[in-house]
């Protein structure tokens, strides 16, 4: 039976800037709310990149199976209240009750989406009948998470009915604030990579390049909701390839490395960056660079592998 979870699959340090990517699993119709979040910095860029699956790419009979077998009910059912927040608890019997019409809804959505495959109709559409009742995978990489937390974690780490946040996200924020917590983030050196889903062993085998590709392949998957990691890496290199040339650029936005001087001072780098008026006074008048200061898309402090892909287009 699934829950909402979050672990950490990678955990960078440079220039003491944190860069930490996690999965977690969430109601699928939790993520809206979760794609909202804006960091507090002096651009608004989005605050996490994000990947996850695909209501286009995961076949019909796997999320039919997926719903009858396991499908998505709240961990607690309680009154409705004025507002947007939620009131105490049933009692056990309204609660039991409510429960039923839950499941009974899950079971009639696969009977929906069953039909609906028999006529043929596309799996993009026919899945969307099923998302209320769907577990949900999703990658986050972010070096600011600290919004996140205020807006939806409680103070006190526990569940809490008076705080403005859905119970679901308060769970989800706890998980993923536990998980950062609980990491021991990896001191980079200058070219080092911030690498998802990449094994140790495996940094010693790869090249950088290839090392990158493969870890955008990997990240990329969830798509699917598949793991890769037993994929040839020569296949997981061609198939990473074949995003780049279709244009599809943000698994790679979950790889990094620290941003440096050199990079500031390479045209081409640093286009893709963008230095405050005081790091930038700092660095002409004073010779002092500071990367922790200095951005690169939703990222301080490490530039993005999207941004480095020697392509003419990044969308």
């Amino acid at each position: 039976m699934q829950q909402i979870t979050a672990k950490v699959v990678a955990d960078s340090k440079f220039n003491d800037v944190r860069l930490t990517t996690v999965e977690s699993v969430l109601p699928r119709w939790l993520l809206p709310e979760l794609n909202t979040h804006r960091l507090l910095g002096p651009w608004n860029n989005g605050a996490q990149s994000g990947n996850s699956a695909s209501s286009r790419a995961i076949p019909t009979e796997r999320n039919i199976e997926a719903v009858e077998t396991d499908p998505y009910v709240p961990a607690t059912f309680n009154k409705r209240v004025k507002g947007m927040g939620v009131g105490e608890e049933f009692d056990q019997e309204r609660a039991d009750m409510a429960r039923r019409w839950w499941k009974m809804g899950a079971e009639y959505s696969t009977l929906i989406a069953k039909r609906l495959n028999e006529v043929g109709l596309d799996k993009s559409r026919v899945n969307r009948t099923m998302e209320p009742y769907l577990w949900h995978k999703v990658i986050l990489s972010a070096t600011e998470w600290e919004n996140f937390f205020h807006l939806r974690r409680p103070p006190s780490g526990q569940v809490d009915l008076t705080f403005g946040a859905q119970l679901e996200m308060q769970m989800l924020a706890i998980e993923i604030y536990n998980a950062i917590s609980t990491s021991m983030a990896l001191e980079l050196e200058p070219g080092e990579w911030h690498l998802p889903y990449i094994t140790d062993d495996e940094k010693m085998i790869l090249s950088d390049e290839d090392a990158c590709f493969v870890s955008g392949r990997r990240v990329a998957a969830v798509s699917f909701d598949r793991d890769v990691t037993d994929e040839a890496y020569s296949v997981s290199i061609a198939k990473a390839h074949g995003l780049v040339s279709s244009e599809h650029w943000s698994p790679f936005e979950h790889i990094a490395r620290g941003i440096t001087q050199s990079d500031v001072n390479d045209p081409k780098t640093r286009e893709h960056m963008m230095m405050p008026i005081d790091a930038a006074k700092d660095l002409l008048c004073y010779d002092i660079f500071d990367g922790s200061k200095i951005w690169s898309g939703n990222l301080r402090g490490f530039v993005q592998w999207r941004m480095l892909l020697d392509t003419t287009s990044r969308r």
